[in-house]
């Protein structure tokens, strides 16, 4: 009952051509056989579409699912949901030198999530695809974005993630 999609960017930018997915998978929480399907899609739309000739590709959104989850499991290699062979991606906020928990959903301190009476969570990621081999997109300085109020208003919410990636 819920339509999602994914938008596809290719950026021309110093280093070259890179390709950027952005994408918001199923919201409800019993509904990760959901996000199952839709990370292997995922996959498989990154391997068809992305040229990472210049710069390895880029999937980021609100995921809606926790880092332990299958379809997050799925996405960083963990498990092969029943695929003949598993993927990879980085997650940028493995590299974070904080290594807080990144709950981008806090029901704590932020009153639009705190409507939904759920438990903080990490939701929202960047990934860079591959095993960055040759230091291409590495991330660095990767925090939380918009995760305080704006003349006491949250703009959304979830928080964003950002991440410098190495060139």
């Amino acid at each position: 009952d819920q339509k999602r999609s994914v938008l596809h960017a290719i950026l021309e930018a110093p280093v070259g051509r890179v390709d950027v997915f952005v994408t918001h998978l199923n919201w409800k929480l019993d509904e990760g056989w959901i996000r199952e399907r839709q990370v292997k899609e995922l996959a498989r739309l990154v391997a068809a579409h992305a040229d990472a000739k210049d710069f390895p590709p880029l999937l980021m959104g609100d995921l809606n699912a926790v880092p332990s989850s299958d379809e997050i499991r799925y996405l960083g290699g963990r498990t092969r949901l029943g695929e003949e062979r598993s993927i990879y991606f980085a997650d940028a906020w493995n590299y974070a030198p904080h290594k807080g928990p990144g709950f981008t959903f806090d029901s704590r301190v932020n009153e639009f999530a705190a409507t939904y009476g759920e438990a903080p969570r990490r939701l929202d990621y960047i990934f860079i695809g591959g095993s960055l081999t040759k230091a291409r997109g590495v991330p660095s300085n990767v925090g939380l974005a918009f995760h305080e109020p704006g003349e006491g208003i949250f703009c959304s919410d979830h928080f964003g993630v950002y991440a410098d990636l190495n060139t």
